[in-house]
């Protein structure tokens, strides 16, 4: 699951906010403290398939596990700032997803994060990110751009694995595309 990022947060699954009404951004009384809802939990919209398009607020930290994976009617996706983790798998099988606006204070994408989803054609990682987990953007064979900082210090493995399409640019490497090893041609 995902854990609050400070004192005073918390995540709330979906079972438990269906069954009392509770909301990203709402307090919670827990052991005599007051706590704000900050995250969407693991699972959270698995296999919703009412999805279309996704707006997460800024008062929205982590977005868990699985949390909207299978949503394949899923198309878009905007993230506020304020959103700092993006976990494993948590959008992972949205086949039609094409469009994903990323917050700009993001710190890490899991593994597996966006991993199958082949409507996305480009995305771009905003300067601050550090991490970018195993198999990220793995089987997004509609990739063909993707902007990586020169903030991100790991790169997963087989991040591209599967990117058929996929051209890169990237500040550290002006002239130099980053090919996976799948690819089997590039054109113009």
């Amino acid at each position: 699951g995902v854990l609050p990022t400070k004192t005073g947060e918390a995540v709330i699954e979906k079972r438990y906010s269906e069954e009392h009404g509770i909301s990203v951004g709402d307090s919670v009384e827990v052991g005599g403290a007051s706590l704000t809802v900050t995250g969407i939990g693991t699972r959270c919209f698995l296999e919703e398939p009412s999805l279309f398009t996704v707006f997460i607020p800024h008062t929205v930290t982590t977005v868990g596990d699985y949390a909207f994976q299978r949503c394949y009617g899923l198309n878009t996706v905007t993230m506020e700032n304020g959103v700092k983790s993006i976990g494993n798998y948590s959008f992972s099988n949205c086949y039609g997803l094409y469009n994903v606006i990323l917050s700009d204070e993001l710190v890490s994408i899991g593994d597996g994060a966006f991993e199958s989803c082949s409507g996305l054609s480009e995305i771009s990682i905003p300067q601050g990110t550090q991490i970018i987990g195993d198999r990220a953007f793995a089987g997004c064979a509609a990739l063909q751009m993707i902007f990586i900082p020169e903030s991100v210090t790991v790169l997963g493995d087989d991040i591209f694995d599967g990117c058929t399409s996929m051209l890169t640019s990237s500040p550290n490497f002006p002239y130099v595309f980053l090919i996976p090893f799948t690819c089997n041609s590039i054109s113009s």
